[in-house]
């Protein structure tokens, strides 16, 4: 139970009609089911429609080391292999290993379907030995050598081997072959939070409450425990397992700011700027030093996201969103009762992030959250407001497939990459990818 509402279908009988704020498309605010296989094909054309469009805008990536320079949203590399020690290397080389030896049985993963894929490659769901499923993200060497895009896929592996936390999608294995590297992630087919905003219209303020506090919880974890900032907060991000609970997928923009393990202080900063328009904090934008803060303006977006259904800033151009978030304070486009929510947004987007609510203790006090048990929803305890339906373990109908990034990349794509691949591997003074162990299993000719 989450303030009182058992789960969104209740919600859906209640909500207030938001045609007359997005027009005349209904779906966006009404749906009859709310798992992605009942869906209607309307409400799954406009769903698919709006998907395909936020993930042509996804992750933008710019090097930036004082003066941001915030151009196309292509994803690039934040950092390369070169910047890991030996001594770094060899460490998490060892941890990795011991990873392999996790209770994945049998020699051969089989693939089920595609669950998606991106810039350098494709995520699959496949099955192990005794059926297990996981989510097998697959990446072409050759054009991540080309976009240097190697340090980015060895430090996602790092972050997610270090993490443990029950909302972050776990890191089984990683592994590679002779034309590809291989991380094997705990599978989240429930379907994304964006997806689940979308059919529904928006949130109302309970259900806004758990997946804000799940969210809060978590980041609270990666910045006290781990050293961790995110960097790229936003609802396609936020997966569902099949109990309705959130998981923390892809930290491609994720970065450790101290060394070590342990709580980030004030001074630990980074320059890369990086993320997804929408979601950029206004100190990134000015091309300013940074910390933990930008994931807390982040929490504040989705909480505005998911209580009016739409971005708090949105514009036809990137350089408008820009504008609009060094200059702009978003409204609510509706009224939300009690006022706290607003106040909470608002704490959370402060332009400065001096004067910006910031750290787990701290929003976790804010009266939005007053009476939530939080005991309960760490121990999950507490009933998520929706509960996927899965009728067996590799049931993929909550999963949102979009036709253009559905597809598995194939040998003819990886042929393309292959002269980087070997040019690169003559030149190295030694394997850029020899971190991930080689031999660990045999993948069908699918994946």
């Amino acid at each position: 139970m989450v303030g009182g509402v058992s789960d969104l279908a209740s919600a859906l009988e209640r909500k207030t009609s938001l045609d007359s704020l997005f027009g005349s498309d209904s779906s966006r605010s009404r749906r009859s089911s709310l798992t992605g296989s009942c869906c209607s094909r309307s409400h799954r054309s406009s769903l698919i429609g709006s998907c395909s469009t936020r993930r042509k805008r996804s992750s933008l990536v710019q090097i930036g080391t004082g003066h941001a320079q915030l151009t196309g949203p292509r994803r690039r590399s934040c950092c390369d292999l070169a910047s890991l020690s030996r001594s770094r290397a060899s460490e998490v080389d060892g941890s990795l290993r011991s990873l392999v030896a996790r209770e994945v049985d049998g020699s051969v993963l089989s693939r089920v379907t595609s669950l998606g894929a991106g810039q350098f490659g494709c995520v699959s769901l496949v099955t192990d030995g005794r059926g297990t499923p996981y989510a097998l993200k697959a990446l072409w060497k050759g054009q991540l050598l080309a976009s240097d895009g190697v340090g980015a896929v060895v430090r996602e592996r790092d972050l997610l081997a270090s993490v443990s936390h029950p909302a972050v999608v776990q890191l089984a294995a990683s592994f590679q072959d002779a034309r590809r590297v291989f991380l094997l992630l705990e599978p989240a087919l429930g379907g994304e939070l964006f997806a689940l905003i979308h059919m529904l219209g928006r949130f109302d303020e309970h259900h806004a409450r758990f997946y804000a506090a799940s969210v809060a919880d978590v980041l609270g974890h990666l910045h006290d425990e781990c050293g961790i900032v995110y960097r790229d907060l936003k609802p396609e991000n936020l997966l569902l397992d099949g109990t309705g609970h959130i998981k923390l997928c892809d930290f491609g923009l994720a970065k450790r700011l101290r060394a070590g393990c342990g709580c980030v202080r004030a001074d630990e900063r980074t320059t890369t700027i990086c993320g997804t328009p929408e979601y950029l904090a206004p100190e990134m934008v000015r091309g300013e030093a940074y910390g933990v803060a930008v994931d807390w303006w982040a929490l504040g977006l989705l909480l505005f996201e998911m209580l009016s259904g739409v971005p708090a800033y949105r514009a036809d151009s990137d350089k408008e969103v820009y504008a609009k978030v060094l200059h702009s304070d978003p409204a609510l486009l509706v009224v939300v009762e009690p006022p706290t929510a607003a106040a909470l947004i608002g704490a959370l987007l402060q332009k400065l992030p001096e004067k910006r609510l910031v750290g787990r203790e701290a929003v976790g006090a804010a009266p939005f959250f007053d009476g939530f048990d939080w005991e309960a929803l760490r121990g999950r305890r507490m009933r998520p407001p929706y509960v996927p339906r899965l009728a067996h373990a590799t049931d993929t109908s909550n999963v949102i497939q979009v036709d253009k990034y559905a597809r598995c990349s194939s040998e003819a794509d990886g042929a393309l990459w292959d002269r980087h691949l070997s040019t690169a591997l003559l030149k190295a003074r030694e394997d850029p990818f020899r971190a991930f162990p080689c031999d660990v299993w045999s993948i069908d000719n699918n994946v």
